[in-house]
Formats: structure tokens, C-alpha cells, sequence
């Protein structure tokens, strides 16, 4: 069961955010001797999901799926759960 603390924001908007991290995905990488240029152009990732990925920000799960049939693996080998984190916004 997972308990999710309550936030308060002082306007009452609040978004939460699960944090997914792919550092995963560039071990596995260097571990294959594989260049992300390669990655990219095997996966049909476009230069802006490329860059998404490099910054840790999220991207689709298809995307994921793309990745995951170029390298042969699961998701879990690529990413992983890394939190919850809130954002306050009004």
C-alpha cells in the first residue's frame, strides 16, 4: 500500500509528479560500447525526445518500448522509480 502525504500550497494548486530516472539507460549503453547517436537513429528517437532523455525529463512510454525492443531489454533495465515530488503553482 503506498500513503501519499498531503501537501498544502498557500493557492491550493498543487500537482504531484512521479520522478522516473533513465540513468539506467546509459549504463546499459557504455556497458554495450553503443553511442547515443546509435541509439537514436536505431530506435527512430527524434533529436527533441533525444534531448528530453538527456536531461532526465519525461518522455512517452512508447518511447520507452522503442528503446527497450533496439536493446533487447525491459523497462526495468533502463529506468526506474526515483520518487514523487510536488510542484505548487497558482
Amino acid at each position: 500500500m503506498i500513503i501519499f502525504n498531503y501537501v498544502y500550497c498557500s493557492v491550493g494548486l498543487e500537482d504531484f509528479f512521479m520522478d522516473v530516472s533513465n540513468k539506467k539507460l546509459w549504463i546499459l549503453l557504455i556497458n554495450r560500447d553503443m553511442k547515443k547517436k546509435d541509439l537514436r537513429s536505431a530506435a527512430k528517437l527524434s533529436t527533441s525526445t533525444m534531448s528530453k532523455l538527456n536531461k532526465g525529463l519525461n518522455i512517452q512510454t512508447d518511447v520507452l518500448v522503442r528503446i527497450c525492443r533496439v536493446l533487447n531489454c525491459d523497462i526495468s533495465e533502463i529506468s526506474f522509480f526515483a520518487g514523487f515530488s510536488v510542484h505548487c503553482h497558482g
